[in-house]
């Protein structure tokens, strides 16, 4: 069996959980990437990362690598062994995509080094570690999604901005999500209100980078907007996150298979005035985490 670990924020004005984060028995000497708003990258040893219950409020990442003044931690990339076919995909709210060798971030400072050059009014909300040549999907809050080839995109440099991954409909349309897909794999949308679906990822045409999209999920006031879109396997747990700090735990199989495009069912009660703000998922049915409700049914 495989051992888990959650990494986790309890609720509060200044915590609010925007997302779970889960490591999977890693190595003491593997390398954490920790990626921020402003695009520079930091390094941990997984070792120094002090573990904990999902709810406890854990130690301040400033404790473990120096952040500037208003700097935050946006994305987080795991990295076991750098080599000439191992790549980081970075991908903005504003949907700009960006692929880096791994090997041009082997020595970095103890105050980080640029990673991305990014404009004012745009922030890197993921990064993904990759081999170079699989397929890629963005989703954005309003419920479109876009697949492509990652090999479109040529390798740049350290300073580069990266190129257009979709072109947005509504100007005010953002990046909430990205993931390595397959024409056999399923798709796992989450909203705000709530509300999840789960596609096969073969609706979701192979189409050239930068272009509009498709429709994953239509947005409305029932469902909300989207807040991630994930990989999805029968033997895998999916575990939601509000912004009160609440969660819970739930089955795959329980989840229902629908076309894209559709409202999705409803995963989770929610109180007035009470968000989803994260979504993870978590392999192993047997696995048991503190703190954690493990439903049997969808309500």
């Amino acid at each position: 069996m495989n051992e888990h670990h959650v990494l986790g924020l309890s609720g509060g004005k200044d915590s609010a959980a925007l997302a779970v984060f889960m490591r999977q028995h890693y190595p003491e000497l593997d390398i954490q990437y920790f990626f921020t708003d402003t695009g520079k990258v930091h390094t941990v040893r997984v070792h120094t990362i002090p573990e904990a219950s999902l709810t406890a409020k854990g130690k301040p990442i400033v404790h473990l690598i120096n952040l500037e003044k208003n700097e935050h931690i946006t994305a987080i990339a795991h990295v076991k062994e750098y080599s000439e076919n191992s790549f980081l995909f970075f991908v903005t709210k504003k949907g700009h995509v960006k692929r880096l060798s791994l090997n041009l971030l082997k020595n970095i400072r103890a105050n980080g080094i640029k990673a991305i050059t990014l404009p004012d009014d745009d922030s890197l909300i993921s990064v993904l570690e990759t081999a170079g040549h699989g397929e890629i999907m963005l989703g954005t809050k309003f419920g479109l999604s876009i697949r492509f080839n990652e090999d479109e995109i040529r390798p740049m440099g350290r300073t580069a901005y990266g190129v257009r991954g979709i072109r947005f409909k509504k100007a005010s349309d953002e990046v909430v999500s990205v993931v390595q897909v397959d024409e056999s794999c399923t798709i796992f949308t989450v909203t705000e209100k709530g509300y999840g679906k789960c596609a096969p990822c073969s609706d979701y045409r192979l189409q050239a980078r930068g272009g509009s999209g498709i429709i994953n999920v239509r947005c409305g006031t029932k469902n909300g907007r989207v807040v991630g879109l994930n990989r999805l396997s029968e033997k895998e747990d999916v575990i939601l996150v509000t912004d009160t700090g609440r969660t819970i735990r739930f089955r795959s199989s329980h989840i229902p298979v629908q076309k894209r495009g559709g409202l999705g069912v409803k995963l989770m009660g929610l109180n007035e005035g009470e968000v989803i703000s994260g979504v993870a998922t978590l392999e192993g049915e047997d696995e048991i985490l503190d703190g954690v409700e493990i439903l049997d049914v969808i309500e």
